[in-house]
């Protein structure tokens, strides 16, 4: 196996929970839509769904007065949905699980190739 394609291929998902958690559902949305081009839509079917509920709940809530300067609290991260939150958890997971599941039939797959190979009269 590659470690680093598997590496690459693992941040992603991690790119698009940490895009999530902050915020970023669009940056999120691409992210998770790239890892279903990568391992398959269904793996990622439910972050995606998420991500595409926040950005419609943000576009369905009217923007408000931005505030007076004088009211603006000074810069703070982002409070996280909770709920949200031990939703992806759970998502992120069920979806390791999967993966690491995948990654142990390729090498079985693998070695059985390899053998077949190395076997004489090939």
């Amino acid at each position: 196996m590659n470690t680093a394609v598997d590496s690459k291929n693992t941040l992603c998902f991690q790119r698009a929970f940490d895009a999530f958690l902050k915020g970023k559902y669009q940056e999120a949305l691409g992210l998770y839509e790239e890892a279903g081009r990568l391992f398959g839509p269904a793996l990622v079917k439910g972050n995606i769904q998420l991500c595409r509920n926040r950005l419609a709940s943000l576009s369905s809530t009217p923007a408000a007065k931005p505030p007076d300067r004088a009211d603006t609290p000074p810069a703070s991260k982002p409070v996280p949905d909770t709920l949200a939150m031990a939703e992806l958890k759970l998502e992120l997971r069920r979806k390791d699980r999967l993966l690491r599941e995948r990654y142990r039939e390729l090498a079985l797959l693998t070695a059985l190739l390899e053998s077949r190979d190395c076997s004489p009269g090939h």
